[in-house]
């Protein structure tokens, strides 16, 4: 705003504002989401398959702070916000289809506190902008997985997932599958994206217990070294092995498991 020589408000006034017309901006959101779930059926409609068939999915959740690599950092949680996000693969777009926030931070609350109220959030009075205690687990994607199965099964005729893809370590699909079936009578099948295949792998390798004479080294941060260069070599020459098989395969399901039972040899 300075460079057009316009007064930037301040922080006080934005955050009133954005108090104002936040809830506006979330009925928006959810409003277009349900648009794009219609426009979804509409796809399915001109191609000629009833718009009950049911469809492939993908949902990832993201964290404001990588939550295994802060274990070791702090006694805390590390994340305090995640967002759930469900997205349609029948459109060449792509479109996001539900998605769930979720948030432990409020300013409210920790100004209620330092005047010696016991504020806990959400909950107390005023704005709070959180919605989840702070002993909750800002890792549960299961309920995370829950929230945006509601936000479908609101429509009149919700959609139909029947495959839903998400990272290999997430329990997402656990609490979609359960809600998600009691609507539309159908589990949905599990799919694992090959992105998070490495990185899986690789917290694996650094979680195994191997023997203390494994890996050289005089002290203890030695051998974490080399055991991590261990962990990512592994990784990197079954990532190699995976992608030449992939593309070897051509897409031929049962050809890639073939030539993966070869891997270990």
């Amino acid at each position: 705003m300075r460079t057009v020589s316009h007064p930037a408000p301040s922080r006080t006034d934005m955050q009133r504002q954005s108090n104002e017309c936040g809830e506006m901006l979330v009925n928006m959101n959810r409003e277009d989401m349900k648009q794009q779930r219609q426009i979804v059926r509409q796809a399915l409609e001109c191609s000629g398959f009833p718009t009950d068939t049911p469809i492939p999915a993908e949902c990832v959740t993201r964290y404001n702070n990588p939550l295994f690599g802060s274990r070791t950092r702090t006694p805390f949680q590390p994340g305090t916000q995640a967002t759930t996000t469900i997205v349609e693969n029948v459109t060449a777009r792509k479109k996001i289809i539900a998605v769930h926030d979720a948030n432990k931070l409020c300013k409210t609350a920790i100004y209620l506190r330092s005047t010696g109220e016991n504020a806990i959030s959400p909950g107390h009075q005023g704005h709070c902008s959180a919605n989840l205690k702070p002993w909750d687990s800002i890792g549960n994607e299961e309920l995370y997985g829950e929230l945006p199965a509601d936000q479908i099964a609101d429509d009149e005729q919700p959609l139909v997932i029947g495959q839903l893809t998400t990272d290999g370590d997430s329990h997402a699909y656990r609490g979609f599958s359960k809600k998600h079936s009691e609507v539309v009578n159908l589990t949905p099948e599990n799919l694992r994206d090959p992105r998070h295949l490495a990185s899986t792998q690789l917290r694996s390798i650094d979680k195994a217990d191997f023997s203390e004479f494994m890996f050289p080294g005089r002290t203890k941060a030695d051998h974490e070294k080399i055991h991590r260069r261990f962990s990512l070599d592994l990784t990197n020459r079954c990532t190699v092995e995976y992608n030449f098989t992939f593309n070897e395969a051509a897409g031929e399901l049962d050809r890639l498991v073939n030539r993966l039972s070869y891997v270990a040899d």
